[in-house]
């Protein structure tokens, strides 16, 4: 898969945190914007794999639909 369709954030918003896909301290980035059942909108922190391993997902869920 050449594209990724969840873009990784740029450069200065990576810093150090507990990623929520794997539960390691890490490089972390905000992940997409998600909606809460109140109308908020939290982004939680995903490491590299995180976004390889959602856009890996979405691919297959891709092939899946065609």
């Amino acid at each position: 898969m050449s594209s990724w369709p969840i873009p990784l954030p740029p450069n200065d918003l990576w810093g150090p945190g507990r990623c929520h896909c794997c539960s390691r301290f890490t490089l972390v980035a905000p992940g997409p914007l998600i909606t809460t059942k109140g109308g908020l909108q939290v982004a939680i922190p995903w490491c590299l794999f995180g976004f390889e391993r959602a856009n890996r997902m979405l691919h297959r869920a891709a092939l899946r639909g065609t």
